[in-house]
């Protein structure tokens, strides 16, 4: 392309460099400019954050869009890096409601060889778009579970696992028709009691990574309990984030409340306050997308509560944290 076609193409960003003479003779200009393709142009005039670590391909039952679909999405909207985050949830007393996966026109069950078609999918497209693609995964956490699913984490090459409280009493909180069956019966302290005995248990089991969604109990908790439930979570939330930090478990800052009717993060602001003044260093960032017009959603208003309380994002290899 001749230089008269890029300084008048719309794409193109002019820079100039003031450099001083060391010999105090005045200054040099040099002026020049650089291309950017649509997707990443597109990222820069709309301040997309470029990493998503979490995002629900297909095979998750609630989801749609397959780990190509997710990879072209990213690239349009200029992402530089993805890590699908597939639910895995084995509780044997919800077997009949969560025990299903899909792949491709069947729906199989969770102990299934899913896994490994999975994998191959994300090998496929590390191969075939210029992404750094991450294998992670979604674990809905139960105590009686712990040795079946360390046998299977360690099973498979994960990249990041990401621990999820999504049932108390093996009664789904975090979907709209069933929390009812819990909410209506328990009171808001009670609920706050629960939730974090779980999360305890899940922190000191070892097995994740980072807490998915911390206070996802305010997702469909707040219409039934409103600010009851600020108040309820507070005798908890100190002893449990100095629990966090102490074994080096990070956090998870989900934009997927945006898209919900509490239309918050998860975690509130005032909860990552308190965890970076009790010695929580690791965050990482997630739409929690489970369809491909919602990847990258909400990132960047996390980027700025991430920044605002004093956080970096990490991201993860082989299980290990890097910035």
């Amino acid at each position: 392309m001749a230089r008269n076609d890029i300084l008048g193409h719309p794409l193109s960003i002019e820079f100039i460099i003031y450099k001083t003479d060391p010999k105090g003779c005045g200054v040099n200009v040099i002026r020049g400019f650089f291309l950017l393709d649509k997707y990443r142009f597109f990222a820069l005039i709309n301040k997309i954050f470029m990493i998503d670590y979490h995002v629900h391909p297909y095979y998750s039952i609630d989801a749609e869009g397959t780990v190509e679909e997710y990879c072209i999405r990213a690239i349009e909207i200029g992402m530089e890096e993805l890590c699908f985050t597939p639910h895995f949830d084995i509780d044997p007393e919800r077997k009949e409601l969560d025990d299903k996966v899909k792949l491709k026109d069947k729906i199989v069950t969770m102990k299934s060889n899913w896994i490994e078609k999975y994998i191959e999918d994300v090998e496929l497209a590390r191969k075939r778009y210029s992404l750094e693609i991450k294998i992670g995964i979604e674990v809905g956490y139960d105590s009686n579970i712990e040795n079946e699913l360390r046998n299977i984490l360690k099973t498979y090459p994960f990249d990041f696992v990401l621990g999820a409280i999504h049932n108390i009493d093996h009664i789904s909180i975090s979907d709209k028709k069933e929390c009812g069956q819990y909410f209506k019966n328990k009171s808001p302290e009670e609920v706050c009691g629960s939730y974090f005995t779980l999360m305890e248990n899940a922190i000191k089991s070892g097995l994740f990574d980072v807490i998915a969604h911390f206070d996802i109990y305010k997702k469909y908790g707040w219409e039934y309990y409103g600010e009851g439930l600020a108040k309820s979570q507070k005798p908890y939330l100190r002893s449990i984030l100095t629990l966090v930090a102490e074994n080096e478990v990070g956090i998870e800052v989900n934009t997927s409340g945006l898209r919900k009717p509490v239309n918050e993060i998860y975690p509130a602001e005032d909860i990552l306050e308190l965890a970076k003044k009790l010695g929580v260093k690791i965050v990482t960032i997630g739409s929690d997308a489970h369809k491909v017009e919602d990847l990258g959603k909400g990132l960047k208003k996390a980027e700025e509560l991430i920044e605002k309380t004093g956080f970096e994002i990490y991201r993860y290899r082989g299980r290990k944290p890097y910035r």
